[in-house]
């Protein structure tokens, strides 16, 4: 099966999902600290705006002007990239003395799910990043609602022909198993102390290479 292939910004893993992403289905990019995925959702959102696109940052964990650095270490335009916040301010994290992102009572209300949709209808993104998933957890009251609510944001992407990409944490005692199975793809970044491989594990509707290929980052 193929359709609209699209370009991850990075040849190499492109060519190991023969041709790039399938257009408009979704992908997940886990791995540990430390092992790139917020530099492989840069290249997805830059890729997009070299092709014309518009690109949407979710930013749900390292504070913004990190991530502005980042990219622009890499030339991956910054300033053409949207921004939705949902990651405590420094403020809040004075205030609380914690790194929570909503206080319980806050949590419990549909607000910042609100927003963040009317965000994407107003920018109308072409691609959308949300980085990391797995901090949606801590805005949701149960497991349940948790697993209900990324699947309604994939599928209200879908609806409106975004291509969604989210990262997550995983190993130790984070898992990220629920969302592997709410995705159609699944790309795994694995770091060792001698190197750094990438492994496609799910990718629905196309072949693509199997096993562990080595990458870099430089």
């Amino acid at each position: 099966m193929t359709g609209q292939r699209l370009s991850t910004g990075i040849s190499g893993l492109d060519d190991i999902l023969d041709g790039g992403l399938i257009h408009p289905r979704n992908v997940l990019i886990r791995g540990s600290p430390g092992s790139g995925k917020t530099i492989f959702g840069l290249h997805f959102l830059s890729a997009g705006i070299d092709a014309g696109e518009t690109s949407l940052y979710v930013n749900m964990g390292e504070p913004q002007a990190y991530v502005e650095e980042t990219a622009d270490a890499f030339d991956l335009h910054t300033e053409q990239i949207h921004f939705h916040n949902i990651s405590p301010t420094e403020e809040q994290f004075s205030e609380r003395n914690s790194y929570s992102v909503f206080e319980s009572a806050e949590v419990e209300q549909p607000d910042f799910i609100a927003e963040l949709r009317e965000k994407i209808d107003e920018i109308e993104p072409d691609r959308v990043l949300l980085d990391p998933i797995t901090e949606f957890r801590h805005l949701t009251t149960d497991e349940r609602q948790f697993r209900s609510g990324i699947l309604g944001l994939l599928d209200y992407l879908k609806e409106i022909g975004a291509m969604g990409m989210l990262t997550s944490q995983s190993g130790g005692p984070i898992k990220d198993y629920d969302i592997q199975f709410l995705v159609d793809t699944v790309i795994s970044l694995d770091v060792t102390s001698e190197s750094r491989m990438v492994t496609v594990s799910k990718f629905r509707g196309s072949s693509f290479r199997r096993g562990d290929h080595f990458y870099d980052i430089s």
